[in-house]
């Protein structure tokens, strides 16, 4: 898990509501739809669960330290959801026992290497990591469906690039894998194509964690890249170059499916 900072916390609180405007525009769904899509649930069906569910983010101080602003971008994507939320006023296992205090029905928290939630009740689990597969997958459906495309390459074949190549290969499509890295690609190359280039493919999902590494002279000029990965990858000029053909989330998407794959 690549660990986030608070400036990246200041601009999800900032840019929320936009990026759901520019999710709809761009895809058809806002972040509450796309998790109904994702689960194959109605919309009406996750928000009369989650508002019967209380929940509760614990800040964690091990390792580097509690994210500033961290509890708060997860709080507020869960209220979008429509949940109930608390965070609790102490960390740690402190934290932990304040939510059990308050009657909570889940708990969310996450430290350096892990950042989960946990449905009390049915003591069922979920990793941010396949959960924010499975939300990355669903948009890049979406974006080579309405592109009438069925070949993927995934940039990157770590922890999360494996998840959303196996998430994209269920659903049909062609995936193919690039990574600058040469023992990741003879991993890949077991079970998928591999290139050595991204320059010539339109649909690409980004789930590096480098960052600043993909000039505009790398991809097509039609690209459409959906990214998932931490910090963003893109310098300037493949900014400019592809303008909203580029959707990026820090942390959103994922607590949306965490919270919907618990109700």
């Amino acid at each position: 898990m690549t660990r986030l900072n608070s400036k990246w916390m200041e601009d999800l609180l900032s840019e929320f509501q936009d990026m759901n405007v520019s999710m709809k525009q761009s895809f058809g769904f806002d972040i509450l739809e796309l998790a109904a899509q994702a689960y194959g649930m109605t919309i009406e069906e996750i928000e009369s669960r989650l508002k019967k569910k209380k929940v509760s983010i614990i800040p964690i101080t091990a390792g580097e330290g509690v994210i500033g602003h961290f509890s708060e971008s997860i709080a507020m994507v869960l209220q979008y959801m429509g949940c109930p939320v608390t965070i609790t006023e102490k960390s740690d296992v402190a934290g932990f026992m304040e939510a059990v205090s308050n009657v909570s029905d889940i708990v969310f928290m996450g430290d350096d290497d892990l950042f989960m939630a946990m449905d009390f009740k049915s003591q069922k689990c979920i990793d941010n990591h396949p959960a924010t597969a499975k939300g990355f997958a669903q948009i890049t459906d979406q974006v080579l469906q309405s592109n009438k495309q069925n070949e993927v390459v995934v940039v990157g074949f770590g922890a999360l690039g494996k998840l959303i190549a196996d998430e994209l290969n269920h659903k049909g499509y062609a995936v193919s894998v690039f990574d600058k890295n040469n023992d990741a690609l003879n991993e890949a190359d077991h079970k998928y194509s591999v290139v050595h280039t991204i320059k010539e493919h339109q649909c690409l999902v980004d789930a590096t964690s480098e960052g600043d590494w993909l000039d505009d002279s790398m991809v097509n000029e039609k690209a459409i890249i959906i990214a998932p990965g931490v910090p963003i990858s893109l310098s300037a000029s493949a900014s400019t170059l592809l303008k909203e053909r580029y959707f990026h989330d820090y942390l959103a998407v994922g607590v949306a499916m965490m919270i919907t794959a618990l109700v």
